[in-house]
């Protein structure tokens, strides 16, 4: 939108998740770079299989060592779309590293839990992925991933595959 100010929305599909809806959300969020390493953000889920309304406040930061780079995100979801109970806390830990001109390996860890009890909503999600540059800003993203923990929101066994194609872009 302006120096600093990137805003986005996603939305969540679940016709592929037999458990479910077809739209499962739609979340519309901002991010502000408040110093070169460091962001703050802002978002929204106002429809969602909950059919609950709520809001995420993160930091995010990312650190450069010779090898790899990590990239660290802090998130705390407020209101019944992120946590029924509690407050929502998710942590993702990134690993990346280029390994092609057109291609980058990441390593994901997923840490989510509530401040209800912590121990029993305990979830770990982690696997690798790679980003490729198609060209023209065109990118793909694919990877799988495996549960390590599996608390009370989280199904008992969680492995899945990833897909996702995006265009980068600017607005003038």
């Amino acid at each position: 939108v302006q120096d600093g100010i990137e805003v986005g929305a996603r939305a969540t599909f679940g016709f592929l998740n037999d458990g479910a809806d077809s739209f499962s959300s739609l979340v519309l969020g901002a991010k502000y770079g408040w110093r070169e390493d460091t962001a703050v953000t802002l978002s929204l889920t106002p429809l969602n299989e909950a059919e609950e309304i709520g809001v995420s406040l993160g930091v995010l930061n990312t650190q450069t060592f010779p090898e790899f780079d990590l990239d660290s995100q802090l998130h705390i979801g407020l209101l019944d779309a992120y946590a029924p109970v509690g407050i929502a806390i998710a942590l993702q830990l990134r690993g990346s590293r280029q390994v092609h001109k057109q291609a980058i390996a990441y390593l994901d860890i997923d840490v989510t839990t509530n401040t209800d009890d912590a121990g029993e909503y305990l979830s770990v999600l982690a696997g690798p992925n790679v980003d490729v540059t198609l060209g023209d800003g065109l990118k793909a993203n694919a990877g799988f991933f495996g549960s390590m923990a599996s608390g009370a929101f989280a199904p008992n066994t969680e492995l899945g595959f990833r897909l996702t194609v995006f265009k980068e872009f600017e607005l003038e």
